[in-house]
């Protein structure tokens, strides 16, 4: 070798790993993002302890406008349309996840609404989707695990109903994540047809298991371009219980549905895997791929941690409880105890892309507060970049509906997270003036027609509140697009009346305006009810 190749050996080789280093990746596929449309069934029982009047004056939580509750699953049809429509280059999201709650109290009828729901738009698409559970999947009203309470929650118990009864049943954790797993690992939706790999460790569930002892649905997806630009996306089960040092029990200060989270470590009389070590063990996770998401119904930064706010990042109050948390949680390290935050740096993929997709927020618009970091792995958050990107998206249902894709950033084009990805949000009510104007009119109009209707009258002495109203607050009633139903004088009678004048003022105005399809109609009205129910005015966010 002479001297010249000598001295240029060094200087070749920098640049070859310069070059390996800074090899461009771009995210391949756009992913669609949308949670929360808590199908609520028909047959719940009013005055129940987890959805009556009074527990709803405080939580406002535990009932919605009958209105929303009733067009629920037709909103959800609407936003998975919107989520699937082609954008202004003609392309289309390649993979949508639903990010939990998409039943209200886990019963057999909200969850066969569901998936009905989904494997119909997935049918009619072809575009794969996946799922990932949600407390309220699972639990009565998303907070209690109690059989006989969520029967009462899913079912009108009355004395005189004829034989044979047939209940609604409540489903268990397992038999929500059996019906998960067989959604996700639909083999038409999987490689080689839309280059999806899909695993998950459905053959080690065991129906004696409940969330709070190591019950969990690991799921793992893998997209990958010619083995370039691997994608590589972990289902995370937030409900997973098994060994973090406090309960979400009610003695505990707290409720289950609160907060979420994940097994770290494995339990020492069964060998059966905690979820973190879950996809390592099993070998399913990649070495190093290009892009990792974790998709998750809570927020990370809403596992195992009691909040005084429950925000996300980006708000200084947050930032601070998640910086004590963390002392606290590395001082009770020491003594045995473990939180899932402090492991999570686990997931941490070596490419440096790592984004965490969750829901369960019900947040009204993404950009206030912006998304942050998601800070992970104790104490030692303070002194490393041991983080993911967050994306925390809203409700289907809420004020403001929305759904999500999440994207390559493109500047002007969609709002930049990092410089490999960006996300659009989309509403599901697309603001209109004019629309809301001639709803409201017919709102009126209807409400009048209906002064003197049999079905809502009422010996109460308060009812004249309600016959007090202008002819639109009125109409707005007795379709069920307020909060009347917080009333004492307001019955069940009245809920049931107002999902029938409902159903009617839709054919009604339909037909009084055909120039708007039933979609701009439905997401309209559940935009005005997602306002009465936040107390505010409907108006553009």
């Amino acid at each position: 070798m002479n001297k010249l190749s000598f001295l240029l050996l060094p200087i070749s080789s920098m640049i070859l790993i310069a070059g390996c280093a800074g090899r461009q990746v771009h995210l391949p596929i756009k992913i669609g993002l949308l949670a929360d449309s808590q199908i609520t069934s028909p047959n719940s029982t009013p005055g129940c302890v987890y959805r009556n009047k009074d527990t709803d004056k405080d939580l406002e939580v535990a009932i919605r406008p009958p209105a929303l509750e009733h067009l629920t699953a037709e909103v959800l049809k609407i936003s998975l349309d919107k989520l699937s429509e082609e954008d202004d280059q003609g392309g289309k999201v390649d993979v949508i996840l639903y990010l939990g709650d998409g039943a209200n109290s886990g019963g057999q009828n909200e969850i066969e609404q569901l998936f009905e729901v989904l494997t119909e738009h997935r049918e009619k698409t072809g575009i794969p989707m996946f799922m990932v559970i949600g407390n309220h999947d699972y639990l009565g009203a998303g907070n209690t695990p109690n059989e006989a309470e969520r029967l009462l929650l899913l079912n009108r118990l009355t004395v005189d109903e004829p034989p044979p009864v047939r209940y609604n049943r409540p489903l268990s954790k397992y038999q929500v994540l059996q019906k998960i797993s067989e959604f996700n690992g639909d083999q038409n939706y999987l490689s080689p047809a839309t280059m999806f790999e899909y695993t998950d460790n459905r053959d080690s569930l065991d129906e004696s298991l409940d969330h709070k002892t190591g019950l969990y649905l690991a799921g793992h997806l893998v997209y990958s371009v010619n083995g370039e630009n691997d994608v590589e996306i972990f289902l995370a089960d937030t409900s997973d219980y098994q060994n973090i040092p406090h309960k979400p029990e009610a003695m505990e200060l707290a409720v289950y549905g609160w907060v979420g989270s994940i097994s770290s470590k494995d339990k020492s009389d069964e060998k059966r895997l905690a979820q973190i070590d879950c996809y390592f063990e099993n070998n399913w996770a990649l070495s190093s791929p290009d892009f990792r998401f974790i998709a998750s119904h809570y927020h990370p930064d809403n596992l195992d941690r009691k909040r005084f706010v429950n925000d996300i990042p980006e708000d200084i109050i947050f930032e601070l409880e998640n910086f004590v948390h963390g002392v606290y949680e590395t001082v009770k390290s020491l003594f045995g105890q473990r939180f899932s935050n402090q492991y999570l740096n686990r997931w941490l993929s070596k490419s440096g892309n790592n984004y965490w997709l969750s829901g369960h927020t019900h947040r009204q618009v993404m950009t206030k507060p912006h998304q942050g970091k998601v800070h992970v792995g104790g104490i030692l958050e303070l002194l490393t970049d041991a983080s993911f990107r967050s994306v925390n998206i809203g409700s289907t249902t809420d004020y403001r509906a929305h759904v999500v894709i999440v994207e390559e950033y493109v500047k002007g084009k969609n709002i930049r997270i990092d410089k490999h990805v960006g996300f659009r949000e989309i509403p599901v009510f697309d603001f209109n003036e004019r629309i809301l104007k001639d709803i409201s009119a017919g709102i009126s109009e209807f409400g009048e027609n209906k002064r003197c209707s049999e079905d809502f009258q009422n010996s109460d002495p308060n009812f004249h509140e309600l016959k007090d109203m202008n002819n639109e607050q009125f109409g707005i009633s007795i379709i069920g697009l307020n909060k009347q139903y917080q009333k004492n004088y307001w019955l069940k009678k009245h809920t049931e009346a107002s999902v029938t004048y409902l159903s009617e003022f839709i054919d009604w105005f339909g037909g009084k305006h055909p120039e708007y399809d039933r979609a701009d109609v439905v997401t309209c009205l559940a935009f005005i009810a997602g306002a009465n129910e936040k107390g505010e005015k409907p108006r553009e966010i």
